[in-house]
């Protein structure tokens, strides 16, 4: 019942969403459904939600043992589980005991909530010892781009003063690159992502600008080459599309975000290059696509505006590997007893 709650969820969202010309979402959902597991087969989704604490935002679609399920059953190779507030490492590590043959990955989000740019909190993750620890996220909704974009008057945090980072902020990042963990630059804005990626990549740390053409980040073109320059990674997510005036979503931080289309992510993606973008989804909220159906629908939008399957493979097989630091040879995890 509770599975037949989300395709319901599902149906009714593409219904009711109103989107490009060239692209009809309740057919490109059929088809994502009919279509082969192929489409999904050895995919990393390197940024996705699960419903245990998205009741911040009018909840969530799945949570994260039913996200592993469906993505195992869809042949994904992976998932990495975000949080808005905290670690979802123990999270993921306990889903990896439910259902093996897939790799369930999670790390920590460096916001108010953990101390913000905390290396103490880096160092905490660390001693866990979890090999499903993967990825240190900058601040989310506590980041200041974030709180000024929503209009609060609130604490945030402060990651940067006076255009350089704070020494709190690269011990933090010299606690990163010491554990091998790879870096998201989540909401920060785009001039303190730059920051970030620059210092990330001296110190040799995996990094990619979180969807970088959405608010609140909104980096340029020139921005984005520059990351691109620098070694790090430029990711889009299929919820940008979801996002702006039309979205069935009523809180303001969607609502009042811009509209990142499929068809705008095809111009990014020929400006930038396929060999430093990933594809991801950033979906789990209620009523939006579950994340591997959403995800199928992503490539398959893209695909028929052009993208190929070699640049699909390179975009969300191949560098979402190289960010998480994992072995070409791994296979998918059978690892229940692997902390």
């Amino acid at each position: 019942m509770k599975r037949l709650n989300r395709d319901i969820q599902t149906f009714l969202f593409v219904g009711m969403t109103a989107i490009g010309s060239t692209i009809v979402p309740l057919t490109a959902l059929a088809q994502a459904r009919a279509v082969s597991d192929s489409v999904l087969r050895g995919v990393i989704d390197t940024h996705v939600h699960s419903e245990e604490e998205y009741a911040v935002l009018e909840d969530g679609s799945m949570d994260i043992i039913e996200l592993a399920r469906r993505a195992k059953d869809k042949g994904m190779r992976a998932v990495v589980v975000k949080s808005l507030k905290f670690e979802t490492a123990t999270r993921a590590y306990l889903a990896r005991k439910q259902v093996s043959g897939i790799d369930v990955f999670g790390g920590l989000s460096l916001d108010l909530s953990v101390g913000g740019v905390n290396p103490d909190a880096v160092e905490a993750l660390a001693k866990l010892k979890l090999s499903t620890a993967k990825v240190i996220w900058m601040p989310v909704f506590d980041s200041k781009a974030s709180v000024l974009a929503s209009g609060e008057n609130r604490h945030f945090v402060n990651i940067s003063e006076n255009g350089k980072l704070t020494s709190n902020t690269m011990a933090t990042l010299d606690a990163v690159a010491k554990h091998g963990y790879s870096l998201a630059t989540s909401h920060l804005g785009a001039d303190e992502a730059l920051l970030v990626v620059r210092a990330a990549r001296t110190r040799n740390i995996p990094v990619v600008v979180t969807h970088a053409a959405q608010q609140p980040v909104s980096m340029t073109i020139e921005q984005m080459k520059e990351v691109v320059r620098l070694g790090g990674f430029i990711e889009h997510t299929a919820f940008g599309h979801f996002k702006g005036p039309q979205s069935h979503f009523s809180i303001p931080f969607y609502k009042n975000a811009r509209r990142v289309t499929v068809e705008d992510v095809v111009r990014l993606i020929r400006e930038i290059g396929v060999e430093q973008t990933i594809l991801a989804t950033d979906l789990g909220q209620a009523y939006s696509p579950i994340p591997p159906d959403g995800f199928k629908w992503f490539i398959l939008s893209l695909k028929r505006l052009g993208i190929t399957d070699a640049e699909m493979d390179i975009m969300t097989r191949r560098n979402p590997a190289r960010f998480l630091r994992l072995d070409s040879s791994e296979s998918p995890a059978n690892k229940v007893n692997q902390r």
